[in-house]
């Protein structure tokens, strides 16, 4: 019998989806899934911001998602991948 373990990832505001190219990423804004503090037992899902070419739009967009790997599905089947900041500037 083998150990094996399941990884849950987690959200974090701020964090970052990248796609290729320098426009269409998602900032995360606000996380209102059960478990987070935003969560107000409403509609669940993720607010996130996009980039444009000349930086974050100030209107956002509502994510609707029943938890968190729902929204990184969402990410993956739209070519979204998490960014992270630290690797970038060490290469």
């Amino acid at each position: 019998m083998t150990n094996s373990t399941i990884v849950v990832p987690v959200l974090h505001k701020g964090d970052i989806f990248r796609k290729d190219g320098p426009i269409g990423a998602y900032k995360i804004e606000r996380i209102m899934l059960p478990g987070y503090p935003e969560y107000d037992g409403g509609v669940p899902g993720v607010s996130v911001r996009l980039s444009t070419r000349r930086g974050w739009r100030r209107d956002g967009l509502f994510l609707p998602c029943c938890d968190v790997t729902d929204f990184y599905d969402h990410c993956d089947n739209s070519g979204r991948r998490l960014w992270n900041a630290n690797l970038a500037k060490t290469g």
